[in-house]
């Protein structure tokens, strides 16, 4: 999801962040994703270059974000959800309308085997990303930090060993390879924040749990959560900045991150209570997200109660408080997305 355009500009919250779909420039402007976008660093600059033009001339000239003259800029391919997989050699599809994806899982004894690399920059799709930075640095003469995104030690576990990991959570028999596989990831995980912090101090490392609540409070606590909270001691340690992408219901995760004090940044899903989030993380930046679906077909009066309810519960906290609209469809109204903004209009 790297194409994100963010507001600020006459809303009483800290900001709306809009991102679009690979299917939405697709089918509407005809930017393919696939391969170039992945492989081809002038296509991805051209590309990128386009879609901010693109965004301004339909929503931010209005909205007050963007800018009619996007410059060139170094933008790093994103293999999304199939990083480890693509680093294991799985068969991954770069489809023209949708992020990367692979299929198949590792066999117990390929997950047994699994080791953190030695230096995971010299091992693709990192390498590719390494070489790719290189190449857009030279065009552009930037000096770009080399820098990683940082992933969720569940969320991989269960991208390379299938939907079968939730299982193997709660089976004592697989205990084993379940801690070996949550162990190869929050190592490469650590050697990434450590690259990350050599290159660039100020990166820092978002805890991307989109699994947690499909795989339950009491597995993820019981299971993983150690896996995670010695990934926030090394980053506290290290002065790494911390956030938290819990795009599920966090209700009944309050309590189990709470020791995680320390957290700058909390991303909750849209059927996630968000007071509970404000008052449980009070130094943290809370971020809303907003259901898809719902903003493709609400209509416009269901758009403006729902914001009469967001605005409601953050009340006395709006300066801390984002709202997050993600993975825009193609066919979601340009309607509700300008009803949105304005229902927040200071």
């Amino acid at each position: 999801m790297w194409f994100n355009e963010q507001i600020h500009k006459d809303i009483c919250i800290k900001e709306i962040i809009l991102n679009f779909m690979p299917s939405w420039w697709y089918r509407g402007y005809g930017i393919s994703y696939g391969k170039a976008m992945i492989f081809d660093a002038n296509y991805r600059m051209n590309a990128d270059r386009e879609m901010r033009r693109i965004f301004y001339d339909r929503y931010g000239r209005f909205l007050g974000a963007g800018t009619n003259n996007p410059k060139e800029r170094v933008v790093f391919p994103d293999w999304d959800n199939t990083y480890y997989q693509a680093m294991l050699d799985f068969d991954v599809k770069y489809l023209p309308d949708h992020y990367p994806m692979a299929h198949g899982k590792l066999s117990d004894e390929q997950a047994m085997a699994l080791k953190v690399p030695e230096n995971f920059w010299n091992v693709y799709p990192f390498s590719e990303q390494k070489n790719q930075l290189r190449q857009m640095n030279a065009k552009l003469g930037t000096d770009i930090p080399l820098w990683v995104r940082t992933r969720g030690t569940l969320n991989e576990g269960v991208q390379i060993c299938s939907g079968d990991f939730y299982g193997d959570l709660l089976d004592e028999d697989y205990d084993e390879k379940t801690n070996h596989v949550l162990g190869f990831v929050e190592g490469v995980i650590e050697q990434q924040l450590r690259s990350n912090k050599k290159h660039n101090p100020a990166s820092g490392h978002v805890f991307m749990n989109c699994t947690a609540g499909i795989a339950g409070a009491r597995a993820y606590k019981e299971r993983v959560y150690r896996f995670d909270k010695q990934l926030y001691d090394f980053c506290v340690g290290q002065r790494i900045p911390v956030g938290l992408h819990h795009c599920g219901t966090f209700d009944d995760f309050v309590d189990i991150y709470r020791p995680m004090e320390k957290l700058n940044f909390v991303e909750i899903g849209h059927t996630s209570e968000i007071r509970l989030a404000l008052n449980g993380y009070p130094d943290a930046q809370i971020q809303y997200i907003v259901d898809t679906n719902f903003m493709r077909t609400a209509g416009s009066h269901e758009i403006s109660e729902f914001a009469q309810g967001v605005r409601a519960a953050v009340a006395g906290f709006e300066s801390r408080f984002h709202l997050s609209v993600p993975d825009i469809e193609y066919g979601t109204p340009d309607s509700n997305i300008f009803a949105l903004v304005e229902a927040f209009h200071a």
